[in-house]
């Protein structure tokens, strides 16, 4: 009772349906290249057509306080050596200076770090709040897409790593909660050549003063894995974004028409 039967030797031999399901096994395991995610390739009448990835969508992300450890040493005051700047860094250290990752895998055609430019417009402030839109254009050729939430993270200008507390909030470019809030799905955003994409960012709490390092580079990420965008105008336009600021992101949205335009 409980026991393993035995085999019997005899009996061991495979039918026909045995020695078929290594066959089965491998159609299978085909088939589940696409259903997991991932590009997978399919073979018809002598050609061979590529499936569109399907994108992994997580929800909003956060960074909490930094732990002493992740400070960097001697973050209070300029250093005595001359800071590299952010063109000179290779795509690997600026990728490094992300606080947060994209919150969306790569769809297809998705936009990468060559294909964008990114800019920062500061728009409205009140007590101990700053609020700027970040444009991000298509400067290639044919059409690329953004979808979900940018990474994001920041350098000072005096070289040091900004440990700012970040979040990815589902607002709209006004500020509003989006309907169904952190459930909502972001919609993939297709751009042509010179077309646009917008997302609100919204500094607050620890604000730098005189004495503070004062924002650098602000480096936005429009996929995982993709290399980071520089944000041009943010050191004018969040001059007091400094080490320890929270800093908020909401996800790619389509611009809104202005007045009189739409």
């Amino acid at each position: 009772m409980g026991g393993t039967p035995a085999v019997n030797p005899r009996r061991a031999r495979p039918t026909r349906c045995a020695a078929a399901v290594p066959a089965l096994l491998v159609l299978v395991a085909l088939l589940s290249g696409c259903a997991a995610g991932t590009t997978g390739t399919a073979e018809t009448a002598g050609t061979t057509t590529t499936a569109a990835p399907v994108p992994q969508d997580r929800a909003p992300a956060a960074v909490g306080e930094a732990h002493e450890s992740e400070v960097p040493s001697g973050w209070a005051e300029p250093g005595d050596g001359p800071v590299t700047p952010v063109e000179g860094l290779d795509a690997e250290d600026r990728r490094a200076l992300l606080r947060i990752r994209a919150s969306s895998d790569p769809v297809e055609a998705a936009c990468t770090g060559e294909d964008l430019a990114a800019e920062l417009s500061f728009t409205d402030a009140a007590l101990g709040h700053r609020y700027g839109l970040i444009t991000v254009t298509h400067t290639g050729v044919g059409d690329c897409a953004v979808r979900g939430y940018p990474g994001l993270g920041a350098r000072g200008a005096w070289g040091n790593p900004f440990v700012n507390e970040l979040e990815q909030n589902p607002v709209d470019l006004h500020g509003r909660y989006l309907p169904g809030g952190d459930e909502s799905v972001p919609q993939t955003l297709t751009l042509s050549a010179g077309e646009s994409a917008q997302l609100l960012v919204e500094w607050t709490g620890t604000l730098g003063g005189a004495e503070s390092e004062p924002l650098g580079d602000l480096l936005l990420q429009p996929f995982r894995g993709a290399d980071a965008v520089v944000v041009t105008g943010a050191a004018e336009q969040a001059s007091d974004l400094s080490m320890f600021t929270t800093v908020k992101v909401g996800p790619f949205l389509q611009p809104e028409a202005e007045p009189g335009t739409g």
